[in-house]
């Protein structure tokens, strides 16, 4: 039996933008890239010795898995390999400031005291 909706408002999901997974981690993108890689190694197999193709393939699959697989806690919600990119790319002669909140808070309380001392 079908369900109606009668206050007649329509109904929007609410994903729309879903990658379709195979595993926990493995979408159907993180998969061509996969692929992809294979193939281009596949090209290169006949620079590398006989005896070590096994190894060279299943390195390139493992590698490949790793690059796309999510980040740790640190950098949530980013592939392995954006992380690489992003620490490759990273301007490394320009200083950040971080805040430290508390020292904010100190430097806020003090400059509402000078304020209102200087407005009574």
């Amino acid at each position: 039996m079908t369900r109606i909706n009668r206050n007649f408002s329509h109904i929007v999901p609410r994903e729309i933008e879903s990658d379709m997974r195979f595993v926990k981690f493995l979408s159907l993108r993180d998969l061509m890239v996969i692929v992809c890689l294979v193939m281009v190694s596949n090209n290169f197999m006949g620079m590398v010795h006989p005896k070590l193709q096994l190894l060279y393939f299943l390195f390139t699959i493992l590698a490949g898995l790793f690059l796309v697989m999510p980040a740790y806690k640190d950098n949530a919600g980013k592939k392995n390999v954006e992380v690489m990119l992003l620490i490759l790319l990273k301007k490394r002669f320009i200083y950040y400031s971080i805040d430290d909140p508390i020292e904010e808070e100190r430097e806020g309380i003090y400059f509402d005291e000078t304020k209102t001392a200087k407005t009574e």
